[in-house]
């Protein structure tokens, strides 16, 4: 039976952890029975109660692991957290998602099951001709379509291109996290990993999806800091592409 395992980073979502909880153990009762599969969830140092929360609802759930950052480290820290984790677990797959209310939790058997042979990583993607972008917020669908566009430029036509390199919510198989590494610990993250895995060969496939709003709570993206972050990686990316194909800088 193969393991799966889904790691979400929290930081300050107390109030979306009704509906999460909701969700972790709706897709558990779907897949307990084809898979051994369970959640990592980590509290990225939190200074509400989402810590004191998620132990109360989720503490004696033994599909469930809580790790727990004293302090916050940012998005991508936590991604890296949870991703170790699941690797030293042995987990054959691993799915990311946001905890709030933006993707679906339910996609998680689609996606799952869109990983195929020939298939490395299964990525959501509301800029799919086929998704949805009506309820993402404005500013936040201009920041992530300029993004795309100039990811698609640097790495040109030599490499498999995508509608969308942000998206939180992804299916991998476990080769591909061994072997390829990531630097950033905010945001940057979700970008740097899918374009890590495409210069080192590994197979995407984007499925199309549709935004929801955020129900609860704020982003915690700082537009115009990640601005300059991704900026900053795509001209670091420009002279380093033949570097990390070969050698995983």
């Amino acid at each position: 039976m193969r393991k799966i395992r889904v790691v979400i980073p929290l930081y300050n979502e107390v109030a979306s952890l009704p509906t999460l909880i909701y969700r972790i153990k709706g897709v558990q009762k779907i897949l307990k029975d084809d898979f051994d599969f369970g959640y990592i969830i980590i509290n990225d140092g939190s200074t509400d109660k989402t810590l004191e929360k998620l132990q109360s609802f989720l503490e004696n759930s033994k599909f469930v692991i809580i790790l727990n950052h004293n302090a916050n480290k940012g998005f991508g820290a936590a991604l890296k957290t949870g991703i170790r984790k699941a690797l030293e677990v042995d987990s054959d797959i691993i799915v990311t998602i946001d905890g709030d209310t933006n993707y679906d939790h339910f996609l998680i058997p689609q996606l799952v099951s869109e990983l195929t042979d020939d298939i490395d990583i299964v990525t959501a993607s509301p800029w799919h001709p086929e998704g949805g972008r009506k309820q993402f917020p404005k500013h936040r669908l201009l920041f992530s379509l300029v993004l795309s566009w100039l990811y698609r430029f640097v790495i040109g036509k030599k490499y498999q291109n995508l509608y969308c390199y942000s998206a939180g919510f992804r299916c991998y198989k476990k080769e591909v996290l061994d072997k390829v590494n990531f630097t950033g610990n905010d945001f940057l993250a979700t970008a740097e990993i899918i374009i890590r895995s495409i210069l080192k060969g590994f197979k995407v496939k984007e499925y199309p999806v549709h935004v929801a709003p955020r129900w609860y709570g704020i982003s915690k993206m700082q537009y115009y800091k990640q601005t300059v972050v991704h900026l900053k990686f795509i001209y670091w990316l420009y002279y380093h592409i033949e570097e990390i194909e070969t050698n995983e800088a």
